[in-house]
């Protein structure tokens, strides 16, 4: 299936025609995640309800599950659910699983950029990615990229992992690698997952995590 063909059907059905909606009227998405289970495709989109937390000043945060045969089915079964249109111009996150098979991969990227999702959006993975976005100590995708961002300034690795660059080596037909998320109890960082060819094919640890970083010039310790 090509993604051009889905694309604009995909944007005016989850932001609407009108860029210039209330945010009250919207939820807020945070984190977005997609994994595949055989022919099934889940998605996961974290949100945030701005108006839902007037009361008490926070906003409330949660994470909602929709399937389908497709990226695009996914995400309508996910829209279905709610109550309001859902915004993603302030996505910082898309997470991926290692089952998402190539062509997933390069909807979900293209995706990105018709929902005007920033191209600074940071890309990870993770093998249970609706554990990850439930923990209670990443209570928005904001809180799981200061992870992000702590890191790779204390392990020197996984700070160029934007939407823009992974899409670039994408397309390009480069190797690349996306941040590796653990998803037990406590939220941590296991290393790089190394793609080729579109494809997941090596998990790296924090060692060979560094040594991918510095030969690709990508290292940002000390």
């Amino acid at each position: 299936m090509k993604p051009s063909f889905i694309l604009p059907v995909l944007f005016l059905f989850l932001v609407g025609c009108n860029g210039m909606s209330d945010p009250n009227e919207q939820f807020m998405v945070s984190s977005i995640g997609f994994m595949r289970t055989g022919a099934k495709v889940s998605a996961f989109v974290q949100s945030v309800d701005v108006k839902g937390g007037e009361q008490n000043g926070i906003p409330e945060t949660f994470v909602v599950k929709g399937e389908g045969d497709s990226i695009e089915n996914a995400v309508k079964n996910t829209r279905s659910k709610l109550s309001k249109k859902l915004s993603l111009k302030h996505t910082e996150l898309i997470l991926i699983s290692d089952t998402l098979e190539k062509d997933d991969l390069e909807e979900i990227l293209s995706m990105s950029e018709d929902f005007d999702v920033s191209l600074r959006a940071k890309i990870a993975s993770c093998n249970d990615i609706e554990k990850l976005l439930k923990n209670d100590s990443a209570s928005s995708g904001l809180g799981l990229i200061s992870v992000i961002e702590q890191n790779a300034v204390s392990a020197g690795f996984g700070g160029h992992t934007a939407l823009f660059e992974i899409k670039t080596a994408f397309l390009l037909g480069e190797e690349f690698a996306v941040t590796y998320f653990s998803s037990g109890e406590e939220i941590g960082i296991e290393g790089l997952y190394y793609y080729k060819n579109g494809i997941p094919t090596d998990i790296l640890n924090f060692e060979e995590s560094i040594r991918y970083s510095k030969e690709k010039n990508l290292y940002k310790g000390e």
